[in-house]
């Protein structure tokens, strides 16, 4: 009977514990995206996940600390269904390219706040950590939500069953259109208003289609 009730009190523990973290790192992602990173402290974000600065401080040690999970977080929970439907990609090496791209667009559509989120911390810890630390965050959060498994094999095999260019280098291909395609999303996320009066299009969403598409058919063997 005790060890029932210590085995209960563990698993009641370890609940409070797990809706601590979500709540502290819900707290932390609203703060931010309201006030930027910049200008968050862990007083404030205490506050708002209603837990004191000693249970937040046992969570995340550093607010770079905090802020990193956060964005894990959400790449965790935005990637589910995405590996899956690379498994059913169909087609030749070009078509499966195609249909991975489709998913960075479409990731875009979905989840605005997480790459307005990944922008900030870009800007912030960009030139404050090390290359090190920002491999690894990286890493954890394209590999989750993205690149899975490197796309780069889909042009590998399009290259193979001749629906893609032989004179494109798959990996650094997929590198750039990664970044690219990123990297605008950041861009649109932050101030979608300002990117479009800065470009003169009328709507920003439309940049990241074309963008898209023209990858796409560069890499297509015609």
């Amino acid at each position: 009977m005790k060890s029932e009730t210590k085995l209960l009190r563990e698993e009641e523990q370890s609940a409070l514990k797990d809706k601590h973290r979500a709540g502290i790192l819900a707290a932390g992602m609203r703060l931010c995206l309201e006030k930027g990173v910049a200008d968050v402290d862990m007083k404030e974000i205490a506050a708002a996940a209603r837990v004191s600065r000693a249970t937040l401080y046992r969570y995340f040690p550093s607010k770079k600390l905090l802020v990193y999970e956060i964005l894990r977080w959400q790449a965790e929970l935005n990637a589910d269904g995405y590996h899956a439907a690379r498994q059913a990609f169909t087609g030749n090496g070009y078509d499966k390219f195609s249909q991975f791209v489709a998913q960075l667009v479409d990731a875009y559509r979905a989840f605005p706040d997480m790459f307005r989120f990944m922008g900030m911390v870009d800007f912030y810890y960009c030139s404050k950590d090390t290359s090190e630390d920002l491999i690894d965050l990286y890493q954890d959060v394209f590999y989750s939500l993205l690149v899975e498994e490197t796309p780069q094999v889909y042009l590998e095999e399009g290259q193979r069953d001749g629906s893609v260019r032989k004179d494109i280098d798959p990996r650094t291909y997929t590198a750039t259109v990664i970044a690219a395609l990123v990297s605008l999303a950041e861009q649109i996320t932050a101030n979608k208003e300002t990117t479009q009066s800065l470009y003169g299009v009328k709507d920003a969403d439309v940049m990241m289609e074309v963008a898209a598409d023209a990858f796409v058919r560069t890499a297509e063997r015609v």
